[in-house]
């Protein structure tokens, strides 16, 4: 990739890590006003979420508070052009969550970020049941 700072998408093989496919999403940058629209949902992160963004935008998540989390760090990834990991703690509705974001820019150009890939899993249980209600919120 000579002259290239970013790679894009075309540079990234799933078969590379199928471990995680139902994990990633796929999100278009799009600039004037700066907004992120999900061009593929991971299977997983669906059936997590209870819903498929797939050609939604960040606006579209619930709660709000989420969708803010969401657009803070997408647009950090998107300027500055450099991955980053996220650990994120949620309480929502009775529940927490913690999980794991890595958030890759990606550039067609190899200088401007007009995709972003993630890979999230979470590090909590899937049901509250499994470490106990009052371990949830100490």
């Amino acid at each position: 990739m000579p002259g290239r700072t970013t790679a894009g998408r075309k540079d990234i093989d799933p078969l590379d890590f199928p471990w995680a496919l139902g994990l990633v999403c796929l999100l278009d940058v799009e600039r004037y006003p700066l907004t992120f629209r999900y061009r593929l949902d991971g299977t997983t992160i669906v059936e997590r979420y209870g819903a498929d963004l797939t050609g939604c935008t960040i606006d579209a998540v619930k709660p709000e508070f989420h969708a803010a989390l969401l657009r803070k760090h997408f647009a950090e990834v998107a300027e500055s052009g450099r991955p980053a990991l996220y650990r994120i703690s949620l309480r929502y509705g009775g529940q927490a969550r913690t999980y794991l974001r890595l958030a890759l820019p990606l550039a067609r150009d190899g200088k401007t970020v007009d995709m972003i890939m993630t890979i999230s899993d979470r590090l909590t249980p899937e049901y509250e049941d499994d470490i106990g209600s009052d371990q949830l919120f100490r």
